[in-house]
């Protein structure tokens, strides 16, 4: 997956049903993966990727845990991210989150697995019913928020800024050290997810149905 993406993977576009795309198994199963860590995270656990793959890239590809984090589950960093403070008041946000936060988790979840469904579909192409879309692009962006936490970025450049330091290192180092090879695994499934997803806000805005 490189910046000349749309040569081998097919971004979205219009169909009969909804919108469609053909992305390569390893950025399909790698987004499925991501989705799953965060159910983790959120403590809504999805059913795991099957394991029916044996292509060494493929199973490669998977190689990582947006998940795996030293803090205990309740002060996981992400969670201040995806699950903001509502309130300048202290004690009034806390009060607040403990209030509506099993109603928001439960709706990230429900996005969540609709995307997670829509990735595993047996159909090689994947298919985003009309009506899905707002649900969809929910838990994409939610998925990002997830990864740009681990990356520690806040701003588009810091994607390119960062993969220059890795690529800039010795090849042996990325190859050897699984925390580079982990941070180059999440910077090309962040710039997927990012590319995807935009590419899905384009096709919204295309008024014609093509076949």
């Amino acid at each position: 997956m490189g910046d000349d993406r749309a040569g081998a993977v097919r971004g979205f576009s219009r169909a009969a049903q909804g919108y469609i795309s053909v992305p390569d198994v390893s950025a399909r199963l790698m987004v499925a993966k991501a989705v799953e860590d965060l159910g983790d995270i959120l403590g809504r656990p999805l059913e795991g990727v099957p394991d029916k793959n044996s292509d060494d890239e493929v199973l490669a590809a998977l190689d990582f845990d947006v998940a795996d984090t030293k803090e205990e589950a309740g002060d996981d960093p992400a969670l201040d991210r995806l699950l903001p403070a509502m309130s300048m008041d202290e004690d009034a946000a806390e009060e607040l989150r403990l209030d509506s936060e099993r109603r928001i988790r439960n709706a990230k979840a429900r996005h969540l697995r609709d995307l997670h469904a829509i990735l595993l579909s047996e159909d090689e192409r994947v298919l985003v019913p009309y009506g899905s879309e707002p649900e969809v692009l929910a838990a994409l962006t939610d998925v990002r928020l997830l990864i740009a936490e681990r990356l520690d970025i806040s701003e588009p450049e810091d994607i390119e800024a960062l993969r220059e330091v890795y690529l800039a290192r010795d090849e042996d180092y990325v190859t050897e050290s699984p925390r580079a090879r982990q941070t180059m695994v999440l910077l090309e499934v962040y710039s997927f997810l990012t590319w995807w997803q935009d590419s899905l806000l384009l096709a919204m805005g295309e008024g014609e149905i093509g076949s």
